[in-house]
């Protein structure tokens, strides 16, 4: 009798050990950053003259924020100086970058030029505007000078350079080429006076996959899975909609096959059994990987796969 007991309790844990009996606790959920728009045009003032910055916070769902406390910074005030309402005031002929902050928001900035003269160089402007671009894309970058009346000078040859020219680079023509995974600045120059950044995002080569449920078992897995090469490491991202039922020891897989057993590497621990997250596999570049599993350790149960393509 003993041992017919002994025999149905180890069954029962067995069989429901990997049933909503370890609850994993999501992680707190960073806020989504507001952001911050300038709504003036103007990019130079007169030497001694003043210039009103306007500015505006938004939340991450473009609502205005109107209790947003903003603060302003040159980073020259020797050239330009600003107050604490937005009022710049031009000291001596140059260019400065203007910042605008606020808690809770991206920061804003507007290279601002002190001239003496109206029609000089007063700034550059940049097209194509901030992107985002997949690696070995070539785009054409062109420059536009503009002077104090806001009218196009002609014949100016232009600087061209990149804040980090192994994610992007660019050359005199203004041709850039992205390079691997990361976020750069390409940016033009031309006496003296600079353009404002442009935001190049750089992609890698990426496989995704949809999650389903082992056909073997009774549990729920849902959501994508997007596998990205990112510098020299692999990057495992799951959509915010992924959900996975409960259970203990519960790891994330990269394998070549719908079992971890096809060579499946552990990318450690699933953070949460909700909503987006994400797992690096450090010092590889290879995307020959063609699934991604949930799997019960100590049980030695996959809860589902995503076939990566």
């Amino acid at each position: 009798m003993k041992h017919i007991l002994s025999i149905s309790l180890f069954a029962f844990i067995f069989f429901t050990g990997c049933v909503e009996t370890d609850f994993i606790n999501d992680p707190p959920v960073e806020p989504e950053l507001g952001y911050i728009v300038i709504q003036n045009t103007e990019q130079s003032l007169l030497l001694n003259n003043t210039l009103q910055l306007e500015a505006s916070a938004f939340d991450a769902s473009d609502n205005p924020v109107a209790n947003a406390v903003l603060t302003y910074k040159s980073s020259n005030e020797t050239i330009a100086s600003i107050t604490s309402e937005g009022l710049i005031t031009g000291n001596s002929i140059g260019q400065t970058e203007i910042t605008i902050m606020a808690d809770g928001f991206e920061t804003a900035s507007r290279m601002i030029s002190v001239i003496e003269d109206p029609n000089q160089l007063a700034s550059i402007s940049i097209s194509p505007g901030s992107a985002s671009f997949s690696v070995g894309t070539q785009i054409q970058f062109t420059a536009r000078g503009l002077n104090g009346n806001g009218q196009e000078i002609s014949g100016i040859n232009f600087e061209w350079a990149s804040t980090d020219p192994s994610i992007v680079s660019i050359n005199n023509s203004g041709i850039a080429e992205t390079i691997k995974p990361g976020t750069a600045s390409i940016y033009a120059s031309a006496d003296g006076i600079q353009s404002d950044n442009i935001t190049v995002e750089v992609t890698g080569q990426s496989k995704t996959g949809t999650f389903q449920r082992n056909p073997s078992t009774s549990y729920v897995v849902q959501g994508t899975a997007t596998l990205t090469i990112d510098g020299n490491d692999l990057l495992l991202q799951f959509s915010d909609d992924f959900q996975t039922s409960n259970g203990p020891g519960l790891y994330v897989y990269l394998s070549n096959g719908t079992s971890i057993s096809a060579g499946g590497v552990q990318l450690g621990r699933l953070r949460s059994t909700t909503g987006s997250q994400s797992y690096r596999l450090t010092g590889s570049t290879n995307l020959d990987f063609t699934h991604v599993i949930i799997h019960c350790l100590p049980f030695n149960v996959s809860f589902g796969f995503a076939e990566l393509n």
